[in-house]
């Protein structure tokens, strides 16, 4: 665990958090080349939290939890948006942080690509 744990967060994470791009890692601290709208899969966010939490657990390294904060606000919390009609929560599959695009909302009641 801490070996994987620390190379993804050293060579292959975002500021926010995330470490996808296009559902895979690329060479290690080339992030500047991939910066797109398929950049932050929310599935590889979600399993790595799970990660970066237990290793927390074992270590109370005060580093984890900041990891998994900025983690945990930006790639699972911003990648949801509540209906404010009381209607189904949009989520978004990748967060795209190349350039100036949109998040391109998906519904969780059909058809959202994700675990």
């Amino acid at each position: 665990v801490n070996p994987f744990l620390d190379a993804l967060v050293a060579n292959h994470s975002y500021v926010t958090g995330g470490s996808s791009s296009g559902e895979c890692w690329q060479a290690p601290r080339d992030l500047g080349a991939f910066l797109t709208t398929q950049t932050e899969e929310s599935c590889t966010q979600y399993n790595v939290l799970k990660i970066s939490r237990h290793r927390f657990q074992w270590s109370a390294d005060a580093a984890d939890a900041d990891f998994y904060e900025r983690a945990i606000w930006n790639g699972i919390v911003g990648n949801q948006k509540r209906s404010s009609a009381g209607g189904p929560t949009s989520y978004i599959y990748m967060l795209p942080l190349g350039g100036a695009n949109k998040k391109p909302w998906g519904k969780s009641d059909h058809g959202f690509p994700c675990c």
